[in-house]
């Protein structure tokens, strides 16, 4: 049997964290999953791969026709929402990462797409925010 393929690629945002990728995706493709298995991050639903074997990774990606894109500034792809109220469900299901702020939860969505639903839903992008930023910590 032969493997699914796509017409075209399909774009993934990957983030760097300190020595780490981090990205969400959901892949259809068996044998792609079987791949990526090992990088699965059952808790937070991610995959995080470890800088030496990223590039192991990305073709992989790359031989299902997923194009990894490496996302230098998050701040784009990054919502804020109170705290302590419901949270839109587009937020845990894009969420690539959350942190906590006083009066916020942010979450770093991974796709411009999913921003767009979260904003739909209630959610504030960051540049509405003067006080709060989505620092890069690259150590996490």
């Amino acid at each position: 049997m032969s493997e699914f393929h796509r017409a075209s690629r399909t774009r993934v945002n990957v983030f760097p964290a300190g020595d780490r990728y981090r990205f969400r995706e959901y892949f259809e493709e068996t044998g792609l999953f079987a791949t990526l298995a090992p990088y699965y991050d059952d808790d937070a639903y991610r995959f995080d791969v470890p800088e030496e074997r990223f590039e192991t990774v990305a073709n992989a990606l790359r031989s299902f026709d997923y194009e990894p894109v490496i996302v230098d500034d998050p701040t784009p792809f990054v919502v804020a929402h109170r705290r302590f109220r419901d949270h839109p469900r587009v937020l845990f299901r894009t969420s690539v990462e959350r942190r906590r702020t006083d009066r916020y939860t942010l979450f770093l969505l991974k796709d411009r797409a999913s921003v767009e639903r979260a904003v739909d839903a209630g959610a504030i992008t960051l540049d509405e925010l003067d006080d709060i930023n989505w620092s890069v910590d690259r150590s996490r």
